[in-house]
């Protein structure tokens, strides 16, 4: 029986713990893609809130130029690629910023 017990890794958010560890449960393994595939997720509805945000904002092609840049940028690119909580972080300071 599993204890659950956080108490010593309290630096990390729960919410991407147990998303990335939802992920690993659903496909039954800790392969690298496995555990990738969600920043990668992660990242790309972050560039669509961009899109969405700029279209409502100034325009479709504003929110093209938005999503252009955020798929273009180099750090981008490499967080999606990696299971790092930049990706999560990303995603959801855009969409609190978006739902205000």
């Amino acid at each position: 029986m599993q204890d659950h017990d956080f108490s010593e890794n309290q630096q990390h958010p729960f919410l991407v713990k147990y998303i990335l560890g939802i992920i690993q449960v659903v496909f039954g393994s800790s392969e690298p893609w496995v555990v990738r595939f969600p920043a990668a997720v992660a990242c790309l509805l972050t560039g669509l809130i961009l899109f969405t945000f700029a279209r409502r904002v100034a325009g479709f092609w504003t929110g093209i130029l938005a999503l252009t840049l955020w798929a273009i940028s180099p750090v981008i690119s490499n967080h999606g690629r990696l299971a790092l909580l930049e990706s999560f972080l990303a995603l959801f300071s855009t969409l609190a910023l978006y739902l205000q």
